[in-house]
């Protein structure tokens, strides 16, 4: 059952039969990577070159490197909003379980 929640927020919650609970904890973790995703693709679209033919080998690396320094701290209060869920999640299963199930 702890396995589970160390997989995505919520599993572990939805084993151990409390499925509104791994529901709250699903739902604001993909909320978190929905909202990063949607500002690395607007980020990215932004900086690609007119010419695509323009882009060297190395372009992938420079642009990864300019959207993480013009948003760092975006990105840092989402990672750290998503590692809150993730253990506030592991925790939640763990201590939640039923004692007819034992801890695993």
């Amino acid at each position: 059952m702890l396995l589970s929640g160390l997989v995505f927020p919520g599993l572990g919650q939805i084993v151990s039969g409390r499925p509104w609970r791994g529901l709250v904890y699903g739902l604001g973790s993909l909320v978190v990577l929905i909202a990063v995703l949607r500002r690395v693709a607007r980020e990215t679209l932004a900086r690609m070159p007119d010419d695509p033919t323009a882009i060297d080998p190395l372009f992938p690396f420079r642009l990864a490197h300019e959207i993480q320094a013009d948003n760092a701290a975006f990105f840092f209060w989402l990672t750290l909003v998503l590692v809150a869920l993730w253990v506030g999640s592991v925790v939640d299963a763990w201590l939640t379980v039923r004692p007819s199930e034992g801890r695993r």
